[in-house]
């Protein structure tokens, strides 16, 4: 939690800069941000990191937390690694001042687990970029037990334990 709090004190429009709400910038990062997602892979994702994202991040999917763009890009590589496909559908974006908030629906194809089933999970992205339309804060909010640990063995059959006695 502290991580959070000083992700997002160190990423106030008095440090970054901000985007003009309805600009051209804005719709362009959106759409990076979108591209990006769109289908990521270990060849086509972790060179794109410098476009979408600033040096100085904060990254938090809710497996890793990252505070630098080159550890961000090695993560991409070694998590992605472990997919066959992952693709993220944007439903919808709502921006609060310098906050964005992106709904999606991920589809991941894991190599070893689910077996081999496209599996599915929704989630919201926070969002929020500095004045050249790049990320310097991500935080994603989703249900990681059901959308990656249910799949994985051992902890996947805990999962279904506690779920069932609930």
């Amino acid at each position: 939690m502290e991580q959070l709090q000083a992700g997002l004190e160190r990423t106030t429009p008095e440090h970054v800069g901000q985007l003009q709400a309805g600009s051209a910038e804005e719709e362009a990062a959106l759409a990076r941000f979108a591209d990006f997602v769109s289908r990521m892979s270990v060849e086509r994702t972790p060179p794109m990191v410098a476009e979408v994202y600033a040096t100085q991040v904060y990254f938090n999917d809710t497996l890793k937390e990252i505070n630098d763009r080159e550890a961000l890009a090695t993560y991409f590589r070694h998590s992605l690694g472990g997919a066959e496909e992952v693709t993220v559908e944007i439903l919808d974006v709502a921006r609060s001042d310098t906050d964005y908030y992106v709904r999606w629906l991920m589809s991941i194809r894991f190599r070893k687990l689910a077996d081999n089933k496209l599996t599915r999970s929704t989630g919201v992205s926070h969002l929020r970029f500095d004045r050249d339309g790049r990320i310097v804060f991500h935080q994603d909010y989703w249900d990681s037990a059901s959308g990656f640990f249910q799949y994985v063995p051992v902890v996947g059959r805990l999962i279904g334990w506690v779920k069932r006695r609930l």
